[in-house]
């Protein structure tokens, strides 16, 4: 993958300086880097910015966004990413089904700091004041409270490198003179995105527009997703109507996608398919990504027929699913108790996909639905698959 084609792209570049004696320019260094980005390697990249530098090849603005890049999809980011994910998926749980977060509950959160990003933000959601929720909670016992501690001190120890290392880049482009542009802002903007922290991924957003830089779709589609993954609707779809008056900026298919996924996520089916219809009577073309969105949703909503009727729509545009589309049909039909459904699925995604899905909890559930349902044969058959797939 990625990381062998990084340490392979390493190797030749050793090669090239230590070996042959030869100094690299900047299109060469940069592309190395590059190579660390698709990995996701920031370690490596640092080194070869360190190596650069003392080199005498002076950096540019390319070079600092493949590190950022790097940075966004490093194992720093994914892992907190992760952490954030879980913490939304515990808020959404304390909802009512359909419900989504309060724009109350931000303005506790960003409310006790009166700065321009909190008059910013309050701007923009327009909070209302927060209501008391008065029931009784029970006091968990230290067991219970030590696994979420040490998940709890991980994480914070994860956002604290990845700002450590966002602060350490920013300087030395500051000391190298090169000045950010919109890919800089908007890969920040992701990167704080992707771990939940939409103050910092907003204070970028707004250091960028005051800096006279014009955020483009892949900015507004990192905050619509970020917004949307963590509930904020309303910011999120404040954020579309202001990409299309601020800047005249029409939706593409990523940011389309983004808001379709927030409203699955929190249950708002009926918003969920207003975005699809207004996605394609605009023109724009629905992705992979677009359609599982719209089947998860509704499977998880428990209806069957929906997201195999989507399911079809898909294969008629001549778009092919995924792993995470076959995942979600085959736990849509399984937790329905749809043996035949089920089966049939599987089959066809063995023979359609290059490589089965490697989700545990998708083959336990399948094995669990098959056997309670005395389906032996068939148990018996996606435990083989799980065991050819390496999981």
């Amino acid at each position: 993958g990625h990381r062998l084609q990084a340490r392979l792209a390493w190797n030749l570049f050793k090669e090239m300086v230590e070996v042959d004696q030869l100094k690299p320019d900047v299109i060469v260094v940069n592309s190395m880097i590059a190579a660390c980005a698709r990995a996701g390697d920031i370690k490596l990249g640092l080194h070869v910015l360190e190596l650069m530098e003392s080199l005498g090849v002076k950096p540019n603005c390319r070079t600092f966004n493949s590190l950022f890049s790097a940075l966004a999809h490093g194992k720093c980011v994914c892992s907190s990413r992760s952490h954030s994910r879980m913490q939304a998926n515990r808020a959404s749980k304390s909802k009512k089904k359909g419900g989504v977060i309060d724009n109350a509950d931000l303005s506790v959160s960003f409310g006790a700091e009166r700065d321009g990003l909190g008059n910013k933000l309050a701007a923009l959601l327009k909070p209302s004041k927060a209501r008391r929720r008065g029931h009784k909670r029970r006091r968990p016992n230290s067991a219970v409270l030590m696994p979420f501690a040490l998940n709890h001190k991980r994480s914070c120890s994860l956002c604290n490198e990845v700002d450590a290392m966002v602060e350490d880049l920013m300087t030395r482009m500051s000391h190298a003179q090169v000045s950010p542009n919109v890919v800089t802002f908007s890969t920040l903007v992701d990167i704080y995105g992707r771990r939940g922290n939409i103050k910092r991924a907003l204070n970028y957003f707004e250091i960028m527009e005051n800096e006279g830089i014009v955020p483009n779709e892949v900015t507004y589609s990192s905050l619509i997703h970020s917004l949307g993954s963590r509930g904020m609707l309303k910011a999120a779809f404040n954020m579309l109507q202001k990409l299309r008056q601020q800047h005249g900026i029409n939706p593409n298919v990523h940011t389309y996608s983004a808001l379709i996924d927030a409203c699955g996520k929190w249950n708002r089916l009926e918003k969920m398919f207003e975005v699809f219809e207004t996605m394609c009577e605009e023109g724009v073309e629905p992705n992979a990504h677009t359609y599982t969105s719209m089947i998860d949703a509704v499977g998880k909503a428990g209806d069957v027929d929906l997201a195999l009727n989507l399911f079809l729509s898909m294969r008629r545009a001549h778009i092919e699913p995924t792993e995470v589309t076959y995942t979600s049909l085959l736990q849509t039909c399984s937790r329905a108790k749809q043996l035949d459904r089920a089966y049939a699925m599987f089959r066809h995604a063995k023979r359609k996909l290059p490589q089965m899905p490697k989700t545990a909890a998708l083959y336990h559930e399948l094995v669990d639905a098959f056997g309670r349902g005395a389906e032996i044969e068939r148990a018996f058959a996606v435990y083989e698959c799980m065991k050819d797939s390496g999981v």
